[in-house]
């Protein structure tokens, strides 16, 4: 069922970097694991409330969700195989 999928959010800004490159490395991932969760984007000129309630202080900060809750977040530039094993082990624990 769609609205029980795991997700990951990205928060980021376009301004940021470290945001465009976490950007790519998330869209790369999101080809392997499309049919496990759904990914998400959020940009923090945008969504500042947002960033606010979450606690946010570093960008790229990465949120997963399951069932409308966040299970578990990193922060900073992540490598592919580091951020790929990450949600591997949370969908893993679904």
């Amino acid at each position: 069922m769609e609205g029980h999928r795991p997700f990951l959010v990205v928060f980021t800004a376009d301004w940021l970097g470290e945001g465009t490159i976490m950007d790519a490395i998330v869209k790369s991932i999101s080809w392997d694991l499309h049919e496990k969760m759904s990914f998400y984007r959020m940009d923090f000129e945008k969504c500042r409330n947002i960033f606010h309630q979450l606690g946010i202080q570093e960008l790229p900060a990465l949120f997963f969700f399951r069932d409308g809750e966040s299970i578990d977040h990193i922060s900073g530039l992540m490598p592919k195989h580091a951020l790929l094993g990450w949600l591997n082990q949370l969908i893993g624990d679904f």
